[in-house]
C-alpha cells in the first residue's frame, strides 16, 4: 500500500505501456509473480497476488490524480494494461507472444471473492473516493 512517485516531473516520457506514453500517467503495483491467466474470471493470481491494501492504494492515487489533473475517472481515461492491450491487440487470445493481461480479472471481495473485470473493479473503489472526498468539500 505504500505509494512511490518516480518522478517529479509529469512531463519527462517513461515507457510503461507500448503506444500509450505520450500524455499519460503509468501507476503499478508490486504482485503478481507467476500469476497465470487461464481464462481470465479463474486466473491464478500466483503467489504474490494483488492484496486488498494495495488495491485500495491504487484506486486512491487514481481519484487523486482525476481530482487533481481534472481528467474524467472512467475507462477511456483510467486503465489497466489488460484493457489497454486489448485495445491495441495484444491482450489476452491475441496470439500475440507480448501478451499483456494485468488486473484482467481481481476477485471483488464485496462479492465473496467473486473474479471481477479488474479495471472496473479499482474505478468503481476509485470512484467511490472521488464521490466521498467530493461530498467532504475537501480536495484529495
Amino acid at each position: 500500500g505504500s505509494v512511490y512517485v518516480t518522478t517529479e516531473d509529469l512531463a519527462e516520457k517513461k515507457a510503461h505501456t507500448w503506444r500509450r506514453n505520450f500524455g499519460a500517467i503509468g501507476i503499478a503495483m508490486l504482485c503478481g509473480y507467476g500469476a497465470i491467466a487461464n481464462e481470465g474470471r479463474d486466473a491464478d493470481l500466483g503467489p504474490e497476488p494483488p492484496t486488498d491494501i494495495q488495491i485500495t492504494a491504487l484506486s486512491q492515487v487514481a481519484a487523486v490524480l482525476s481530482d487533481v489533473l481534472g481528467i474524467a475517472l472512467d475507462r477511456e481515461h483510467f486503465m489497466t494494461h489488460c484493457e489497454a492491450a486489448q485495445i491495441d491487440g495484444y491482450g489476452p487470445f491475441s496470439g500475440d507472444p507480448e501478451t499483456r493481461w494485468d488486473l484482467w480479472y481481481l476477485p471483488d471481495i464485496n462479492n465473496g471473492g467473486k473474479m471481477v473485470p479488474g479495471g472496473d473493479l479499482w474505478r468503481g473503489i476509485a470512484n467511490f473516493y472521488l464521490a466521498q472526498w467530493l461530498r467532504e468539500g475537501s480536495n484529495a
